[in-house]
């Protein structure tokens, strides 16, 4: 249903009257109010939405930096260094 905010294919000159009914075609007015109330009563915490699309993307993130790292060159002096 946020789609229609954001589908650019529909007209801004189009009446809200008509998208709503288009929005209750998928979901009911009962469970849009549902919908409604969980959006007044909590506040998005975006932290915990990057945590989630990294731990649903952690493989391809793995990789990603994996990729990196094979291709820097890391320098470091031998005298000085903590592993020996």
């Amino acid at each position: 249903m946020f789609n229609f905010f954001i589908d650019g294919s529909i007209d801004d000159n189009i009446p809200f009257g008509e998208i709503r009914q288009k929005v209750f075609l998928l979901i009911s007015k009962d469970d849009m109010h549902l919908v409604s109330e969980f959006f007044d009563k909590n506040e998005i915490d975006v932290i915990e939405y990057q945590w989630q699309y990294i731990a649903s993307n952690h493989l391809k993130i793995a990789n990603s930096i994996r990729k990196f790292f094979m291709v820097i060159d890391i320098v470091y002096d031998n005298e000085k260094s903590v592993i020996e």
